[in-house]
């Protein structure tokens, strides 16, 4: 069993790292935290075992063509200075643009943000105040997408490349949601990389077949992952797909 997408609270997820680590070590062969703009590095965790491998992970805003995506990066140097600073320089658009938001709105009773702010940690304000979450947005003419997507999809997967890391395009079909299969597949072509994550809860079955189809045509890898920003990883595989094939094996053989 793998899961390469997990979300802590590091990010927008609720899982605490070092637990979910001694919890599920063991129970699974291959696994990923990958918060938004923040690394992880197995290295800094202590295991009760090492039958699970846990691999270096991180979820990257992005836009191929200005259509927002994410990027997963794996298996890389997690002390490179580029691909640090990049994370870094991304994450800081999100933090700058929230707490513009919550000066200009001059939003109380929000003590001790983390120093990786998200969407969620301001979403109780905005609809107390306006009974929108969308207003505080809007209202500043502030657009979330052009600002914390900003940076191009190759940039990203280039500085993830140079510190010999493994780039992913995440759901796909959920950062493609609206546009025809035709377009989705040029744009897939276009980010330049051999790897999908496919197999994951925001996937229905013919959005998996879908992707299935360019894995094939192009000779592309699969990926698979959760995607929780619950308590719990949640089935990963809904749809009962075979993770013995070896579109899989890049995972396996970590």
């Amino acid at each position: 069993m793998y899961d390469m997408h997990i979300h802590s609270c590091l990010s927008d997820g609720i899982l605490n790292i070092q637990e979910t680590m001694n919890t599920l070590s063991g129970e699974m062969q291959v696994m990923s935290f990958c918060d938004h703009e923040y690394i992880f590095d197995p290295h800094e965790y202590t295991l009760k075992n090492n039958v699970t491998k846990f691999v270096s992970g991180v979820e990257i805003c992005c836009n191929i063509q200005g259509v927002a995506i994410e990027i997963l990066a794996y298996d890389f140097e997690t002390d490179n200075e580029k691909f640090v600073k990049l994370v870094r320089e991304i994450r800081n658009k999100r933090n700058n643009l929230l707490k513009d938001i919550l000066d200009i709105e001059n939003i109380s009773g929000i003590k001790n943000l983390p120093f990786n702010i998200f969407r969620k940690d301001i979403r109780p304000y905005f609809i107390k105040k306006y009974g929108s979450y969308s207003h505080g947005w809007n209202k500043y003419n502030r657009d979330y997408v052009k600002i914390c997507h900003s940076v191009p999809a190759k940039e990203v997967i280039d500085v993830i490349l140079k510190a010999k890391g493994i780039p992913v395009l995440a759901h796909p079909m959920e950062s493609f949601k609206g546009l025809d299969e035709h377009r989705i597949e040029e744009l897939i072509i276009d980010l330049g990389i051999d790897k999908i994550e496919m197999v994951t809860p925001k996937h229905t079955l013919k959005d998996i077949n879908f992707i299935r189809s360019i894995v094939d045509k192009y000779d592309f890898s699969a990926s698979v992952g959760s995607d929780t920003h619950g308590q719990y990883l949640g089935n990963m595989n809904v749809h009962n797909i075979d993770l013995q094939d070896s579109k899989f094996n890049w995972i396996k053989n970590f």
